[in-house]
């Protein structure tokens, strides 16, 4: 079997994800820890931590500056 390039990977990585979705193939948690790997294939670092933070809950820590746990 042939490697993917990058884009290959990518691609069909998000049609997996959008199919898992769609259908209802997967928990919502698989879904997300796929959007994080994607995330960290593309090197997004902020959709890297938004993940995480999806997944293992919010804290005061946790949201950007100027907004509070009363917002979200």
């Amino acid at each position: 079997m042939a490697k993917l390039n990058r884009s290959e990977e990518v691609l069909n990585l998000s049609e997996e994800i959008l199919t898992d979705f769609e259908l209802n193939r997967l928990p919502i948690t698989h879904i997300i820890l796929k959007c994080k790997r994607l995330a960290r294939i593309e090197n997004d670092f902020e959709a890297i931590k938004w993940f995480e933070l999806e997944l293992n809950g919010y804290n005061s820590q946790s949201l950007p500056d100027g907004i509070s746990v009363e917002d979200s």
